[in-house]
């Protein structure tokens, strides 16, 4: 499949990207409940995430989309800075037809580029525990198992269900 990437200034013009976000929000609910964890509000946690677009577009942060050649969005991931010295990668999400295929890791790295080129010298992320093909990828990348860190969006009820990582970039 072809893919195209783009690198948004602004999120506000992406119709697409709440459908997006909403399929991968659906389906971190359905493995979060099934794992056990406290029930959770999918649209409660989308719009969360569009209230604060801003956090993920220069000055702040940074997007990376990815689109197939019909031009429907395939892929994200976001980047924001949490302190001077770190960043924060949120909402990599591959849809199940890419999965495989490398290409969470070419947002990964993506990411990281982003972050330092921001002024980041680390990286965090936050996943649940219950995402092994995710958590083994971050693994392969060098990324190494924290303590939940303060801005971190998880409530407490859920810090069992999710794991902290961290790179040095």
């Amino acid at each position: 499949m072809t893919l195209a990437f783009e690198r948004p200034d602004t999120l506000s013009d992406i119709a697409d990207l709440r459908a997006l976000l909403s399929e991968y929000l659906d389906i971190v609910v359905e493995t979060a409940h099934s794992d056990g964890a406290p029930p959770l509000d999918a649209s409660v946690l989308l719009s969360a995430t569009m209230d604060h677009l801003d956090d993920y577009v220069p000055p702040r942060g940074r997007t990376t989309l990815v689109r197939g050649a019909d031009g429907v969005l395939q892929a994200s991931v976001f980047v924001r800075m949490i302190r001077p010295d770190v960043a924060e990668m949120k909402r990599l999400y591959v849809r199940p037809a890419l999965r495989q295929s490398g290409l969470g890791t070419r947002l990964t790295e993506q990411a990281m580029m982003d972050a330092r080129g921001m002024g980041a010298r680390e990286i965090y992320l936050d996943t649940l525990a219950a995402f092994g093909p995710a958590r083994r990828m971050y693994e392969r990348l060098g990324f190494r198992y924290i303590d939940p860190y303060p801005e971190t969006e998880n409530p407490p009820p859920m810090v069992p269900f999710t794991v902290c990582l961290a790179k040095t970039i």
